[in-house]
């Protein structure tokens, strides 16, 4: 019964001509009620440029007209490819558009010259299917890409993405658990397809998940080539990612800047099942085979972030930081961030650090 008290509050914001509106419901019991948007929302907020809502039914009866509009916030929303293309052709000047928990579309066919800044998070086609659908994103003019959270029984494919600079892939593909085994070659296919048309971005951010896909593929021998990246940022949760970033590395060429995060929100995903062998781990970095394709002719900084001091994380960072100094000359600066609250004593530290002064005597400073 409280609709229609929104609706009031909707109205005297439009006639208001107030710029920025927030509607942030939420889903009535077992989803059976929600908000509609009243119509007039769509064609009578010609001063608007910000709109956030939530738990909102979407069905305009015409055309969207959201001249001002440059910054969009929708979730946990039905949204179909119609209404979607409506807010595309309706919003000319949207620069921002973040779409988290929605479902009911299968494509983002984004033409427009002004959004350069797209985020999906938490993303399905549509509530409770059954069957597997690809998204699909066509944008030739964005920027920015992130895609975040769980991609429920979906693919993902990128196209025409060739202004994309930045792109922070933190997602996992949630399948059938009894179907994982036969999905995975297809899982793998699709990260790589994914790195493929991310050859030229600048910078790269990757997620665990991401991360454990490209450590069984290394071991299939199967490289991600990543030749104009400038910046990677990834998450290393178990000693077998360094399988993943290795792989990365190998072909990141330009790479200046790496960061390395610890503690990765999504460390423990559906991959963690899969067992590496613990010596092929230890010699990973000093195998002829990668030792001599290796070259970090640019990577000037590294940084470490979340670090805990404890056991696992240690050992991690002491072999990442030895394999780093053994392939670049040029290392400026290496960083190891110690998360807040980090519970290790001084001895503790005192001893890492002494680690890894065993190997610094090229790089002009580091911090612990």
């Amino acid at each position: 019964m409280f609709a229609p008290l929104v609706d009031t509050w909707v109205h005297f914001a439009t006639t208001a001509n107030v710029e920025e509106l927030c509607l942030l419901l939420s889903w009535g019991y077992r989803r059976r009620t929600t908000y509609v948007l009243p119509q007039y929302l769509y064609t009578n907020s010609s001063s608007m440029t910000t709109l956030r809502f939530t738990a909102c039914h979407v069905v305009p009866n015409g055309l969207i007209s959201w001249k001002s509009l440059k910054s969009l916030f929708i979730g946990d929303t039905v949204l179909s490819n119609d209404v979607i293309q409506k807010i595309f052709v309706g919003a000319p000047v949207l620069e921002s558009m973040e779409l988290y928990g929605c479902w009911g579309f299968t494509r983002l066919d984004i033409g427009s010259a002004n959004l350069r800044k797209l985020v999906v998070g938490d993303y399905w086609a549509f509530w409770r299917a059954e069957n597997e659908v690809a998204l699909e994103i066509s944008a030739p003019n964005l920027q920015s890409l992130g895609i975040f959270g769980e991609i429920h029984r979906n693919r993902l494919r990128l196209m025409n993405i060739q202004s994309l600079d930045d792109c922070h892939l933190n997602f996992e593909v949630k399948t059938a658990v009894e179907d994982y085994d036969n999905d995975f070659e297809e899982l793998r296919n699709m990260v790589g397809e994914l790195l493929d048309r991310l050859r030229h971005v600048k910078k790269l951010t990757m997620g665990n998940w991401c991360i454990q896909v490209l450590s069984i593929s290394e071991l299939k021998g199967m490289l991600s080539s990543m030749p104009n990246c400038k910046c990677l940022i990834l998450d290393m949760y178990r000693k077998c990612d360094i399988l993943g970033i290795g792989g990365l590395l190998l072909s990141s060429l330009n790479l200046e800047t790496l960061v390395i995060n610890t503690t990765s929100l999504y460390g423990l995903t559906s991959l963690n099942k899969y067992v590496f062998d613990e010596d092929f781990l230890e010699n990973y970095w000093s195998l002829e085979s990668r030792s001599s394709k290796c070259s970090l002719l640019h990577l000037k900084n590294v940084k470490i972030v979340g670090f805990t001091g404890r056991h696992r994380e240690s050992e991690l960072v002491i072999l990442l930081v030895r394999f780093l100094l053994e392939k670049t000359g040029t290392l400026e600066k290496i960083i190891i961030d110690a998360r807040t609250g980090m519970k290790c004593p001084p001895k503790k530290l005192f001893e890492l650090s002494s680690k890894f002064t065993q190997n610094l005597t090229q790089c002009s400073s580091y911090v612990l």
